[in-house]
């Protein structure tokens, strides 16, 4: 037998070493367990890219609109008086008229900008000019407007333009009428 003075004297180390290995031994892997487990995560990932079949909701929930604020429902108020869209509404108190080149601006960027930008501009224009301006606005003839209106810088210039414009679509509309009336009287003389 082994004499005890020649024993070594365990330490805290040694406890802890052992502990670990007697660990390690009961945490081997259990095979049915990691495939259970497996299993269960295709599972989940397959049922997980299914559609929910949830019923459609018998009612549907309605939007309401946040109340208005005491500053916009002034700016409305005022847009009503002066006949100028809310938009405007700073530019008209502060010069006391929009700016041409303010709706030239507008009218480039389209959608509600332009259609309250060529109302407004209606408004200022000459009313020579007004039928031009509807003949572009019904069939949407923007580029014609804004080339027309690209090199001029102030209001007189902006005026002259649309008038110089009108005057170019009345000279077409009456050729056009010509070419029309002398193409008619052509096939009416082929008819005898």
């Amino acid at each position: 037998m082994k004499d005890p003075s020649l024993q070594k004297r365990r330490t805290c180390r040694d406890r802890f070493r052992a502990q670990m290995m007697t660990a390690s031994k009961m945490r081997q892997a259990n095979p049915a367990a990691s495939v259970s487990s497996q299993l269960g995560i295709l599972l989940l990932a397959a049922f997980g890219r299914l559609p929910i079949m949830m019923p459609a909701p018998t009612c549907r929930p309605t939007y309401v609109s946040p109340p208005l604020s005491h500053g916009m429902a002034e700016n409305i108020s005022v847009a009503e008086r002066l006949g100028v869209a809310v938009r405007y509404v700073p530019i008209v108190l502060k010069f006391g008229h929009v700016p041409k080149w303010r709706l030239i601006d507008d009218i480039k960027f389209g959608g509600p900008l332009r259609h309250d930008a060529i109302q407004e501009l209606r408004r200022n224009a000459p009313f020579q000019s007004l039928p031009w301006l509807d003949h572009v606005a019904k069939n949407g003839r923007w580029n014609d407007l804004l080339l027309a209106l690209s090199s001029a810088n102030t209001s007189e210039e902006i005026d002259a333009e649309l008038l110089k414009s009108t005057l170019i679509w009345m000279r077409h509309l009456k050729h056009d009428d010509e070419l029309k009336g002398s193409a008619a009287t052509d096939d009416s003389t082929m008819k005898v």
